[in-house]
């Protein structure tokens, strides 16, 4: 399955997934291939909190990570605070 992220907001961050093989600038886009049924886990590589979208909302909320399970192909904004 793949797993597209857009990362946006604040300049010089960047998106990373657990497990490994995201690691998207803002800016930018990056798409990566899991496991049907792996739970992958997105954050900000400083640790700083994002509000998360798509395939993996937030809510509009503020939170440091966002999870899914990919079930089928997704992607997911990041817009890092």
């Amino acid at each position: 399955m793949s797993l597209s992220v857009t990362a946006g907001g604040r300049s010089g961050e960047r998106v990373v997934s657990n497990p490994a093989g995201l690691n998207v600038a803002t800016g930018a886009t990056a798409t990566a291939q899991f496991a049907p049924g792996t739970s992958v886990t997105l954050s900000v590589a400083s640790g700083r909190d994002a509000i998360w979208g798509g395939a993996c909302s937030s809510g509009g909320a503020k939170t440091r990570t966002c999870t899914l399970t990919l079930n089928a192909n997704s992607s997911v904004t990041a817009n890092v605070q």
